[in-house]
């Protein structure tokens, strides 16, 4: 991958290269160079256990590059197959970490992030359609500062929820395979472990992220338990 010359950030005109390197000053990045970096299924679940709070989570999630084919979609999305719309803007280029109340009681989470949404962007389930879905309906339950998250940066926060996705990088076709979503799996078990009152999801296949072994269950809304998630509050395709 060669990153491509810098492009002023849409909210703040700093310049990034695009994938955007950690620690640069990109809005919200958790990660600095000295983040250490998951390369495989066995790293990712040391660096999930050992996180021993959401923001250093979300720093170690955000410079994985456990999943081979991901890591080379990701990156080449952001810089050779940039949309047209968005091409004068640097893209993220890197997973997706959660976003929201390093306390939360309410954990949204989708499949996973867009190619053009979350690695442009740089906060989960922002930039895409699915985005502007979720978070409209946070705001309209009190527990989204806007209606719409725009980019990082934009001053958006979350109060007592949580947003979070079963598989952090964008995939080919929307279609992450079963073994990444079993590599990517530990992230977000670590982030039910922060003690949710309540789980929702925008994907059957997210809900059963941690429990492969187990088909998707139908659409409900529950507790949230770590390996034993069994909630849903309805599909949505991006």
């Amino acid at each position: 991958m060669t990153a491509t010359q810098p492009a002023p950030h849409p909210l703040t005109g700093q310049p990034f290269t695009s994938p955007v390197p950690p620690g640069t000053g990109w809005p919200g990045d958790p990660a600095t160079a000295r983040t250490p970096r998951a390369r495989d299924a066995e790293q990712v679940q040391r660096l999930a256990s050992g996180a021993r709070t959401l923001p250093v989570l979300d720093a170690r999630v955000s410079v994985c590059r456990a999943c081979p084919r991901l890591v080379t979609w990701r990156e080449s999305v952001a810089t050779t197959g940039r949309r047209a719309s968005f091409a004068d803007q640097p893209y993220w280029g890197r997973p997706g970490p959660g976003f929201g109340d390093e306390r939360p009681r309410l954990l949204v989470v989708g499949l996973a992030p867009a190619a053009n949404g979350t690695n442009r962007t740089g906060r989960v389930f922002t930039g895409d359609r699915s985005g502007d879905w979720i978070y409209a309906a946070l705001h309209r339950g009190g527990w989204a500062r806007e209606p719409f998250s725009r980019h990082a940066g934009d001053g958006q926060h979350l109060d007592g929820a949580r947003i979070a996705a079963a598989v952090r990088c964008a995939p080919p076709a929307n279609r992450p395979t079963p073994a990444e979503r079993d590599t990517c799996g530990p992230w977000l078990d670590r982030e039910v472990r922060s003690s949710p009152r309540r789980c929702a999801s925008s994907s059957r296949w997210a809900v059963s992220a941690s429990t492969p072994s187990s088909p998707p269950p139908a659409a409900s809304a529950g507790p949230c338990r770590a390996r034993d998630r069994s909630s849903a509050t309805g599909s949505r395709r991006r």
